[in-house]
């Protein structure tokens, strides 16, 4: 990091012990921002020289694809449901449960506290409809993989299938809201705004607390 860097980072630092208004919050995040900016056009420019990239940053790309692909492949599996062409859903729910389980092997592979919370979410979710599932052919590994028994989905009635698809909040709406959310945290993490994240959080409340420790974070 540039001289220049450090000591935006310093006074912002300086600042954030002395907040006492909107203003003065207003005036930190600022200078985080732009902070960020400056690290994000210096590991740009280097880049520039070599065609190699972090092996983190890699994970992360690739989670960001496979979670925006579980949510395209949802689309496509409710659109053949929604058909009842049983040689179409056969195939889109292939392809979804291939998409499902690179995200869960990406999440995985992170290995950071998001990532492991929301494995831990895709668990639950399904084990609080394991029972419809099972029933037409889904099962879950202990690496937390899903596997399709042809035989069995094959000799589900339709309504069933599509009962364990369909439900407004059901299992699919769960998988789809957690996918977005890993598309959310890759997305973050790649671009160089990852400390903001935890500094501000989705409700844009500020942690002081965890000031410090998240910008030692992001540039590191």
């Amino acid at each position: 990091m540039s001289v220049s860097s450090v000591s935006s980072l310093s006074n912002s630092l300086n600042l954030a012990s002395n907040i006492s208004s909107d203003d003065d919050l207003q005036e930190v995040e600022e200078k985080l921002k732009e902070a960020y900016k400056k690290k994000a056009q210096e590991l740009a420019a280097k880049a520039q020289g070599t065609s190699t990239e972090s092996e983190k940053t890699t994970l992360y790309k690739n989670l960001e694809q496979v979670s925006s692909d579980v949510s395209d492949n949802i689309a496509v599996l409710q659109n053949s449901l929604s058909s009842g062409n049983r040689e179409s859903i056969t195939e889109n729910l292939t392809n979804f449960l291939s998409a499902y389980n690179a995200m869960v092997s990406y999440l995985s592979d992170v290995g950071t506290p998001e990532c492991n919370a929301m494995l831990r979410s895709m668990k639950a979710e399904w084990e609080s409809y394991e029972t419809e599932l099972k029933s037409i052919g889904i099962s879950m590994q202990s690496s937390g993989t899903l596997t399709l028994d042809a035989e069995t989905f094959e000799a589900a009635e339709l309504d069933d299938i599509k009962n364990a698809f369909q439900q407004s909040d059901g299992w699919l709406s769960k998988v789809e809201k957690l996918s977005g959310a890993a598309t959310k945290v890759a997305s973050l993490k790649t671009s160089g705004y990852n400390a903001l994240q935890v500094l501000y959080g989705n409700a844009g409340t500020f942690n002081e607390s965890n000031l410090v420790a998240s910008i030692l974070d992001a540039f590191s």
